[in-house]
């Protein structure tokens, strides 16, 4: 599964999701604006991470990974394995 956290209006946010939208790969969204979801902003921030998207999953050979800024080479490296 893969989890995107997201802010509203953020170009690379969109253009990630776009991707994996047209690649028809299910994820799941996080939106780090909203209050609900304090503590992923507050752990991201936490671990020096200023900007989204940031991009988690696990691979098919149980791995799991994150990606801390859009790199659409390095997403779709990650989406493959």
């Amino acid at each position: 599964m893969i989890t995107i956290y997201t802010v509203p209006n953020c170009k690379y946010c969109i253009e990630a999701k776009e991707l994996m939208d047209k690649m028809k790969v299910p994820y799941e969204e996080i939106n780090l604006k909203d209050p609900k979801n304090r503590a992923a902003r507050e752990f991201y921030r936490s671990q020096g991470v200023k900007s989204a998207p940031i991009i988690t999953g696990t691979g098919k050979n149980g791995s799991t990974w994150a990606l801390c800024r859009y790199n659409e080479k390095e997403l779709l490296m990650y989406l493959e394995k």
